[in-house]
């Protein structure tokens, strides 16, 4: 062979096996660049598909364990839809509703003799005293603490009549309230032998607590995600109608009882440390996100480098076997 026809089929030997590899670059490049679009798929997925998962029911029952109450009729009855749209007043008046359901039994039963005064409330400031009973409310009898209560809280007066018994005799007495307030079952300063742990929330007390409950709780909660705190709230506080008769012969201290300070603080604590589990992977995610989009232009690059070499390559073999058969 001679000198020059070895020398061109030689430099079409090589341009063949760099058309080749650049091809090989290419499908290489472009698998790449596919795996990379999966990547960012998958990313995109993970980072709109970031939910917070607020606490719920189920969770609630197990931190405070509860399982070991009998099982409550009509759990889950309809709670999530109650709750869509319930206001914190709303969830109050559920609250009380618990409470006074489990207490109501056991405060029929009691007399409503004084077992003592608060300390500069206003039942001492006028002059009452443990085992004074009291008869009438405003007029009515009453036979019970429940009865008592139910008057002090129906009425929400500034000003309530007493009529009760001391040894044998009976007084009148006037409970009158700060301006600006109205006598119920909590300011009366009047305490019962009330079995502890057991509480009577009148109406006029609802809004009360709603309000305590939005600087305690809600202002602290980012204001974003305030609607989802309050519905998630909401299903536990619906659900604890549910055990109402689970709780009427337990008291503060025995298995099962449940505390709704506990319970407010435990769905407080479970919720913020949900949303900070939730900023977290969101991060995660747009980190992960924002990774694949950087390999994704890595790969676009090297699919138009690779798309170049093999324009090249392809080019100039057929420069080479241009060449040959001209020869």
């Amino acid at each position: 062979m001679k000198p020059f026809q070895s020398m061109t089929v030689n430099t079409k030997s090589l341009s063949f096996t760099l058309v080749w590899t650049a091809f090989g670059l290419v499908v290489l490049t472009s698998v790449w660049l596919a795996y990379i679009g999966i990547q960012i798929s998958s990313a995109g997925h993970r980072f709109t598909a970031q939910a917070l998962k607020a606490p719920d029911a189920d969770q609630y029952r197990k931190a405070l364990r509860l399982e070991q109450l009998s099982a409550p009729k009509g759990v889950g009855f309809n709670s999530e839809k109650a709750a869509r749209d319930a206001s914190v007043a709303q969830i109050f008046e559920w609250i009380a509703e618990f409470e006074n359901g489990r207490a109501s039994d056991r405060l029929k039963k009691l007399k409503p003799a004084l077992s003592g005064v608060v300390f500069g409330g206003i039942a001492e400031r006028i002059g009452m005293r443990a085992g004074d009973e009291v008869v009438s409310v405003n007029g009515a009898a009453v036979d019970s603490v429940l009865a008592v209560y139910d008057m002090l809280d129906q009425r929400g007066e500034q000003t309530v009549q007493l009529v009760i018994r001391r040894q044998g005799r009976l007084f009148s007495a006037s409970l009158a309230a700060p301006a600006g307030e109205r006598i119920n079952a909590e300011n009366s300063g009047m305490l019962f032998n009330v079995p502890k742990g057991l509480n009577v929330v009148g109406k006029s007390q609802v809004a009360s607590l709603a309000t305590q409950f939005d600087t305690r709780f809600m202002l602290l909660v980012p204001p974003e995600w305030r609607r989802q705190y309050q519905t998630s709230l909401a299903v536990i506080a619906h659900e604890l109608l549910a055990y109402i008769d689970s709780q009427r012969d337990l008291v503060e201290g025995d298995p099962g009882f449940i505390r709704i300070d506990q319970m407010l603080s435990w769905h407080h604590d479970a919720f913020t440390s949900a949303i900070e589990q939730h900023v977290e992977n969101t991060r995660a995610a747009s980190a992960s996100q924002l990774a694949a989009l950087g390999s994704f232009g890595d790969a676009i690059i090297g699919l138009i480098a690779a798309l170049a070499l093999f324009f090249v390559a392809f080019w100039f073999h057929n420069r080479s076997v241009l060449g040959l058969t001209d020869d």
